[in-house]
């Protein structure tokens, strides 16, 4: 625990620690495009695709390739490097969507190729979504060899209270296109909207969650510096420092 007084010193040395902040802002933003897509979805299928009963699909597509990528993500993590893996899969999440929208120009959006798409991205998303607290902890470490941070259950719940920072950014994320489109207290109103105003509803259902996707690939690929070399070096640094205190004891 931290002595009284020591609390916003600490802080303070992890909003300076490039690869916790990185994988801070890296989780915040993953966590808003998945809460993004949750919500958002309702509104799509209801009034785009005009196919209620399909709202949940997007969900668990997106978290039905956890199910068998997690039997070998932490083996391929610990070969080519966790940022590596992450990095390399929510990238690939981003061009699925991408191409969403390009085929989208082109009228091409039918909902079996949203869904595949959905199904396709979580693949890539779905070793993220399992490695990312394995990230966090990695960064925790850093910060205990480089500054002497021993406190992990502060620098947990500074970490946690970034990630839930993700759903207020979802929120707004999900507000916003629904303003446009005519969105008025706790319905929407499609009476009167045009099929430039439903296109606009389609092209913020793939373009935001690119966008997200992107700045997470961005985040973990140049802001976080924990490669899979670096790591290793921080695993040796960290067990000498712990034989050091061990025979300090």
């Amino acid at each position: 625990p931290l002595e009284k007084g020591q609390t916003v010193k600490f802080i303070r040395t992890l909003l300076h620690s490039r690869p916790f902040m990185a994988v801070s802002i890296a989780s915040m933003l993953f966590l808003a495009a998945q809460m993004f897509g949750q919500g958002y979805n309702t509104y799509l299928f209801h009034h785009y695709f005009n196919k209620p009963g399909l709202t949940m699909l997007p969900t668990v597509f997106q978290y039905l390739p956890v199910a068998v990528v997690m039997f070998f993500a932490t083996k391929l993590g610990n070969k080519y490097g966790r940022r590596e893996v992450c990095s390399l899969g929510i990238l690939v999440a981003a061009i699925f969507y991408i191409a969403l929208f390009v085929l989208a120009l082109f009228g091409i959006t039918p909902v079996w190729l949203y869904l595949a798409a959905c199904l396709a991205s979580g693949v890539g998303t779905a070793f993220l979504f399992l490695l990312v607290w394995v990230l966090a902890t990695d960064a925790i470490d850093y910060n205990k060899v480089t500054y002497g941070l021993n406190d992990e259950a502060t620098s947990y719940a500074f970490y946690s209270f970034m990630r839930k920072l993700g759903t207020t950014v979802a929120t707004i994320l999900i507000n916003v296109p629904l303003l446009r489109i005519g969105y008025s207290g706790s319905e929407l109103r499609t009476e009167g909207l045009s099929a430039e105003a439903l296109k606009s509803m389609y092209n913020f259902s793939v373009m935001i969650p690119a966008v997200l996707f992107l700045l997470v690939y961005l985040t973990l690929r140049f802001m976080y510096p924990l490669s899979k070399e670096r790591v290793e070096q921080l695993q040796v640094q960290k067990e000498a420092m712990m034989r050091a205190q061990s025979k300090e004891r």
